[in-house]
């Protein structure tokens, strides 16, 4: 989320659209964060947008969404439309591969690599459930008097997007898997360092 914050700012600072982006911050940050996150690692998510209104920002989702069909919204279609969408991939080892280095780095140095790669594999999974139980949508809107009916005028509309769980649990189980390891082998020399410097005389 942080992360998120920062980009949101500085697309701000350099692309304009000042207003939109502070209400994407205030409204939508955390949400777009966690879906940026699984996404970055391959997940794919199905949805749809209906009605004259939907996801304004980021304009990206809003486009492939809007189809008549249910669409599919995954790495590769977003950098169909915004090259600049593969900053998610080298964002994603980015971060889980500092993650991993500080776990295994704060861990006892008897741990062994496969036990800090189960560790997080076993978090990424748990973390990408519950992204895809809390960050699906469903929505159906219209206009209507006093609770009664939909007065038509074209302002009913339809907003859903749902994921593909247990694509993403996997991937977020490889991910772990992988970021686990190679974390256990960056943190290898903090721990012979330390070994060193506690040696008694």
């Amino acid at each position: 989320v942080g992360l998120g914050l920062v980009a949101a700012l500085a697309s701000a600072v350099t692309r304009g659209h000042v207003a939109e982006t502070f209400a994407v911050i205030l409204l939508g940050l955390p949400n777009l964060a966690w879906l940026a996150l699984s996404l970055g690692q391959g997940a794919t998510w199905h949805g749809r947008v209906e009605g004259p209104f939907g996801l304004s920002m980021p304009h990206v989702l809003d486009r492939i969404l809007r189809t008549p069909d249910v669409a599919t919204l995954n790495l590769r279609t977003l950098t169909e439309y915004d090259h600049g969408m593969w900053w998610l991939l080298i964002t994603e080892v980015v971060v889980l591969s500092g993650v991993a280095f500080l776990m295994a780095a704060r861990s006892p140095a008897r741990v062994r690599a496969w036990q800090h790669a189960l560790r997080l594999a076993v978090a990424l999974a748990l973390t990408v459930l519950m992204i895809c139980l809390l960050c699906r949508v469903s929505a159906h809107y219209g206009l209507s008097l006093l609770g009664i009916g939909e007065l038509g005028g074209g302002l009913s509309g339809e907003l859903f997007l749902e994921p593909q769980l247990w694509q993403a649990v996997g991937l977020g189980v490889l991910w772990g898997l992988a970021a686990g390891f190679l974390g256990a082998l960056l943190a290898r020399p903090v721990h012979r360092r330390g070994k060193v410097e506690t040696k008694p005389l």
